[in-house]
């Protein structure tokens, strides 16, 4: 499938409109009065999910969109992961594509340790107190979206504090990444200027 190119700018524009969504949210959430503080706390989590699932997107479109293409040195199911694709058989033996739905936590894990195929100067610690927090979150966000108890929309205040260690580990974590990718980037244009 040909894409159109994704140029770093549009999407440094994209992920800048999670971040504020994401910030937004908390300044909301901040401001809220008690009566509200419920559905503040509630309207962050899916800000939080939105950024998370968001952000990982717009990477995996930032890879396999740009010029140089290093998507296509991977094996073919790594290639699928990062379109999100998979394939089926239709009844007339046609191969169709279709969607692929990828949990939360295994597209984080899968998408950080293909990264780290890529860029292997990526640091990602599924160990630390950063990962246990996006466990935490993926948690709670599973408890919002599908309640089976009576306190699962209930979101405390150590729910959002425990939360914001993820986001801050996350955003480490990208943020190496972005430095990588746009350091190749540039190793790229260079090797092309030499060569011409």
């Amino acid at each position: 499938m040909n894409l159109p190119e994704l140029h770093i700018e549009q999407w440094v524009a994209q992920s800048d409109i999670l971040k504020k969504d994401l910030s937004l949210a908390l300044l909301h959430l901040n401001h809220a009065n008690e009566e509200d503080y419920g559905y503040y706390a509630r309207s962050y989590i899916r800000t939080y999910a939105a950024y998370i699932e968001g952000s990982i997107w717009l990477y995996k479109q930032l890879i396999i969109r740009a010029e140089y293409q290093w998507h296509k040195s991977l094996p073919l199911a790594s290639q699928l992961f990062l379109h999100e694709y998979d394939w089926k058989v239709a009844s007339n033996g046609a191969l169709r594509d279709k969607s692929k739905s990828i949990p939360t936590l295994d597209n984080i894990r899968a998408f950080f340790k293909l990264m780290q195929v890529l860029f292997p100067e990526l640091v990602v610690d599924l160990s630390g107190e950063g990962w246990q927090s996006i466990l935490a979150f993926n948690k709670k966000r599973n408890s919002i979206m599908h309640p089976t108890k009576s306190d699962a929309l209930v979101v405390t205040s150590k729910d959002l504090e425990q939360l914001k260690q993820g986001v801050l580990w996350f955003e480490k974590v990208t943020r190496g990444l972005l430095v990588l990718i746009k350091n190749k980037i540039q190793d790229e244009i260079n090797q092309k200027n030499e060569t011409t």
